[in-house]
């Protein structure tokens, strides 16, 4: 797998057969009694802590290759509608008026834009009152 950021190999998956595959799945199976007996609240910690690793690497990498980070959702509104970049958007947040004024041509509220519709509007052209950018999930 490659890093979206750099270009660089981040991981190699090895090639496995049929023993190793068969292998892998008998000790997940055996391993899988002793996880359901753990307490919710361990099983928790330790996915937590694992997830939260992993997370800050990867804000790690990417803020070696130029990504930023912004305090605030004014600060990010700006960063954002400064991008020369713009025909979709996608904004986290229960503010659907901030995602109102994200100046792309498409804003997906709580999801990704691998969800984007075709059939949607897709205005290239910078944001205007008159025209206001099509929002998913705002009517």
């Amino acid at each position: 797998m490659r890093n979206p950021y750099a270009g660089e190999v981040a991981t190699v998956a090895a090639a496995a057969g049929r023993d190793v595959v068969r292998g892998a799945v008998e000790a997940a199976a055996g391993a899988f009694e002793a996880w359901a007996e753990t307490p919710v609240s361990e099983r928790r910690a330790l996915l937590a802590g694992a997830a939260i690793g992993r997370v800050s690497e990867l804000v790690q990498d990417a803020l070696a290759h130029g990504a930023q980070l912004v305090a605030g959702a004014e600060r990010a509104l700006a960063v954002a509608n400064d991008s020369d970049y713009g025909l979709s958007a996608s904004i986290f947040s229960r503010d659907v008026q901030l995602a109102r004024r994200i100046q792309s041509g498409m804003c997906q509220i709580n999801a990704a834009t691998v969800h984007d519709e075709s059939h949607r509007r897709h205005s290239a052209v910078p944001w205007r009152p008159k025209s206001p950018p099509s929002c998913a999930g705002s009517r």
